[in-house]
Formats: structure tokens, sequence, C-alpha cells
């Protein structure tokens, strides 16, 4: 155990020094993904280097074989489909191979998955290539002259004849020294059967490195890296055991479904595959509906927040009206009372006119009598 946790120390300094230089790739040093770069570039360091690696989708074939070739010092070159990739772009894709290898001397991987088979001719390059590391008429004539006359140099350096055959084998010695073929293939269905037993070389001149499923601490080693900076929603004193707890159930829904599975399996005769791309797929599902989910919770919580932004604004404009309501109160009852003071005055006025009034009125009843009264004389 000790040795395996030095290497692994050693593997995660090779494996950021990878992501510094390449495209970032989110491997994860279990102890199984270990074992399988060790020996992946047990099998690059040791003529002839060619691997067969078997194993699922997912199960990481394709990235520890691009780390094992950084770490043993080899570049990697793989094919790019398109749809209109067939056999004639696969040659010139095989004829760069060689050039690069031994033309240039470049120590390479070729790097060939099984889903890349476009077709079985593909296959046919393929056996001959592991077989004796030459595949026939691959180059035209005027190719070779080029590729002889390159070569040349290095032949006579090497105190050997300059003859074309010379050059030509010089180049292919290069070649299958600095050529190794790392082939991914998946035992799903009959394909694998069939393809090796019609092409020999696959297995014959190949190393063979079977990905089995992971076991429970790798599931839980890249559960746990994958969501070590994800956002769970929780308080900061309660994430900790949030993630344990999430990481548990992605491990246990797993093998609940392995289980459901082989059940099936038994049960029906069908084949249910759950292979470790499944499981990363899970994982990146969970994530992604978190987010939404938090999202969702986030703008709720936004909209809760404006609403009750409002309703304090609104009660604000509401206490602040009442109060000038109660003021305007104040001055509309010193008004009323003012009012009142202004009418007992006029109401005081008015008696007093009143009384004049009826005075005026005796006043002149008396002179209309006194002039009655001198006219009767």
């Amino acid at each position: 155990a000790g040795s395996l946790d030095s290497l692994r120390v050693v593997l995660q300094q090779r494996i950021t020094e990878y992501n510094d230089a390449f495209p970032h790739m989110d491997i994860i040093p279990f102890d199984d993904a270990v074992r399988h770069v060790c020996r992946i570039c047990r099998i690059l360091d040791t003529q002839p280097g060619n691997a067969l690696l078997v194993g699922v989708g997912g199960s990481g074939k394709q990235s520890l074989t691009r780390l094992a070739a950084y770490i043993s010092g080899c570049g990697v070159y793989t094919v790019r489909l398109h749809p209109d990739y067939d056999l004639s772009a696969f040659r010139e894709d095989l004829k760069q191979l060689y050039l690069r290898t031994g033309a240039r001397g470049m120590d390479t991987v070729f790097l060939f998955r099984d889903t890349q088979i476009f077709d079985e001719g593909v296959l046919v390059y393929l056996n001959d290539l592991l077989s004796n590391g030459e595949i026939p008429d691959l180059f035209t004539a005027e190719e070779l002259e080029t590729i002889i006359g390159g070569i040349r140099h290095e032949v006579r350096e090497a105190f050997i004849v300059d003859t074309k055959e010379n050059c030509f084998n010089h180049f292919l010695e290069k070649a299958r020294a600095k050529l190794r073929v790392v082939l991914c293939f998946s035992p799903i269905g009959d394909s694998f059967r069939v393809r090796a037993r019609r092409f020999p070389a696959l297995l014959n001149r190949c190393t063979l490195d079977w990905f089995h499923e992971w076991p429970r601490a790798a599931l839980l080693s890249v559960a746990t890296h994958f969501i070590a900076d994800l956002d769970l929603g929780v308080a900061e004193v309660d994430a900790e055991p949030t993630r344990e707890a999430v990481v548990d159930f992605m491990v246990n829904a797993h093998e609940e479904a392995m289980a459901a599975a082989l059940s099936y399996n038994e049960a029906e005769r069908r084949h249910v595959y759950l292979t470790p791309k499944s499981y990363l797929e899970m994982i990146t599902l969970y994530k992604e509906l978190l987010r939404a989910r938090l999202l969702e919770v986030d703008q709720k919580a936004q909209r809760y927040e404006v609403g009750l932004e409002n309703l304090n604004k609104v009660a604000a404009d509401v206490a602040t009206l009442q109060q000038k309501l109660q003021d305007n109160q104040g001055l509309v009852m010193e008004k009323q009372a003012a009012a009142s003071q202004v009418l007992q005055k006029l109401d005081a006025e008015r008696a007093i006119v009143a009384g004049e009034n009826l005075k005026a009125e005796k006043e002149d009843s008396r002179m209309v009598e006194l002039q009655i009264s001198v006219l009767e004389r």
C-alpha cells in the first residue's frame, strides 16, 4: 500500500504536468488506474511496445494511454474521422505515422479505438503493421525515392552500403523501434471475438491489459473528485456531510443498477451494459440537475427579495402618508377651531345687527306714528 501511495503522488505530479502542456484530462489516480498506467508504461518501454487494452467504454483506456505515453516520452497520433474519411485517407494517416517514426525518429504511440473501425479493411492494415512492421505497397515510387533520399546519410553514417533496399530497410527498422500501437477495444458483443480470430496479430503481437469493472473504492474516488468543488446549496457546516452522503448515494445507485442488470440478464437472457461511462454520465447529470435547481431556487429567492423590498417600500410609504395625514388632521382641527371662532364672532355681530335693526324698525314706527299725528291736527 505504501509503494502504491508513493506511485499515486508521483502520478498526480505527472498528471498536473500533462494538463499544463496538453488539453486537460480529468484523471483520478485510484489504485486500478495507477496499476494500469504502470502496465502501459512498461509495455511502451519494451519492444515491440504494442498493447491491446480491453474494457467497456469510459473505463479510462484512452486517457491513461495518453498519460502513459507522456510519461514514456512518446507523442500520440490518432486518426480523425469525418464523413469523407475512407481507406485511402487511412493509408495517408499510416504514411504520416511512418514518416514521423522512420524519417523524423519521433517516438510515437498510435492510439486506435474500435469505434474508429469504419471498414474491416482497416484491420487488414493494422494486422500487417503489427505482424512485421511493414504494410506492403503503402508508398508510391515517388514517395519511396523521397524517403530513401532523406535517410541515405544515416545509412552511410552507419557504414552500410546505401542501396535503395538497405535505405528502406533502415527506414523500416527505425519505424519499428519508434512506433508503438495501442488498440482500445470493447469486449461487448461478438465483434471483438470475431476480429481477434480473423486478425491474429491483434492478440499475438500485442500485450493484453484487461480493464475490469471499477471497484467500489474507484467509484468513491471518482464521485468525490467530480463533486469536490460543487456548490450543494447547503450551509458550510453541513457541506462535507452532505457531500459524503451524495457520493455514497451515487456509488450505491450504480451498484444497485449493476445488480438489477445482472438479475435482468439471468431472468430474460438479455444484456444491459452499465459502464464506467454510464457512471460518469450519472454524475454529470446530477451536477446539471443540481445547478438547474439551485438556479431556480436562487431566482425564486431573488423574486421573493424583490417582492419583500417592494412590500417594505409600500409599508414605508403608508407610514409616511399616515404621518402626513396625522399632521394634516392637526392642521384641519386648528382651521376648524379658527373657523368656529369666526362663526361665533359672526353670530355675535349678527345678533348685534339684528338688535340694531329692531331698534331702527321701532324708531321708524314711532316716526310714522308722529307723522300721522301731525297730519291729523
